[in-house]
């Protein structure tokens, strides 16, 4: 909100007395609301949490003669981008899994989707929705170390987002060797006479 007495002043008329007016918005879809009430008299600007873009708004201010002065301003709604919670290194066996929730949260209140950046361990996968993440590595994936870049993307025209990086040590599962079945030998000796 904007204090207009505090922005406009006429010597001959008492701030009471001016009428105030908003003559010009170029962007007017950027606003959910653009008024001018209350005592004192105050510019209410109200916005989506999902809007960003810029807009020039005129105001006038008329004392009891008619006469009048404007003021243009730019008023800028930015947005900002979304973060991702820390995710700690993971260590894991073949054939043991890995589940995870990644977090993150925007600024500005978008809803996000999560998910996986190219180059992250075939098989892994993230819910779009929910961030969790769930990968069980099989046997040709241990040992091994393996790079996993997570995104989140706000839902937003800008489509602004946040990566994290994490890491998952495979260890290789040492199991037992498998025997092959042998058939049973029986051996009759010739006796020695």
């Amino acid at each position: 909100m904007i204090d207009l007495f505090a922005a406009f002043e006429d010597g001959e008329d008492a701030d009471a007395d001016l009428m105030y007016s908003i003559e010009a918005n170029t962007n007017p879809s950027l606003f959910e609301a653009v008024a001018i009430n209350g005592d004192p008299e105050e510019l209410l600007l109200q916005f989506p949490t999902t809007a960003s873009g810029s807009a020039q708004l005129t105001l006038r201010a008329t004392d009891t003669d008619g006469h009048f002065v404007d003021t243009t301003f730019s008023v800028t709604i930015s947005n900002a981008p979304p973060e991702i919670a820390s995710i700690p290194d993971q260590a894991i066996t073949e054939g043991q899994s890995l589940s995870l929730g990644v977090t993150g949260s925007d600024p500005d209140g978008h809803a996000l989707t999560y998910r996986l950046v190219a180059g992250s361990p075939p098989g892994m996968t993230i819910d779009p929705v929910s961030g969790a993440l769930s990968w069980t590595p099989g046997e040709a994936d241990g040992p091994g170390d393996y790079r996993v870049l997570v995104k989140a993307v706000e839902n937003s025209p800008e489509e602004l987002s946040a990566i994290r990086l994490f890491r998952v040590t495979v260890g290789e599962l040492n199991e037992s060797p498998d025997l092959a079945p042998i058939d049973d030998v029986i051996n009759f000796a010739e006796p020695d006479f």
